[in-house]
């Protein structure tokens, strides 16, 4: 399973899933996401690296990457509520800061 994780471009199918999660509901009606992050300490080190994700490039294991995915699709959903799991403080710091711009706070 060698290489099978690389760089994720925007996609034709975000880009029409982003689409249709723009229409927004009526008022009786909310979008609620839930995310799993998976925490960086779970993901980066060398050994989650060599025995849980041994098809798993460093870089894209690296959180610096991930989070910046993670906000990428968060906000592509226009979720009304986001419930994230195993997400670090520093990491919800910056997401949260990303997050606002598109009327989300946390």
């Amino acid at each position: 399973i060698e290489n099978i994780i690389s760089e994720a471009p925007i996609s034709p199918s975000i880009e029409l899933r982003n689409k249709i999660t723009q229409q927004h509901f009526d008022s009786n009606v909310i979008r609620v996401m839930t995310y799993n992050i998976l925490l960086d300490s779970f993901c980066d080190g060398d050994w989650a690296l060599k025995n849980l994700y041994p098809y798993l490039k460093q870089r894209y294991a690296n959180i610096e990457y991930r989070k910046q995915l993670c906000a990428r699709e968060i906000s592509g959903y226009h979720p009304d509520v986001v419930c994230l799991q195993e997400v670090s403080p520093v990491v919800f710091g910056y997401l949260n800061v990303i997050l606002r711009m598109s009327g989300l706070c946390g």
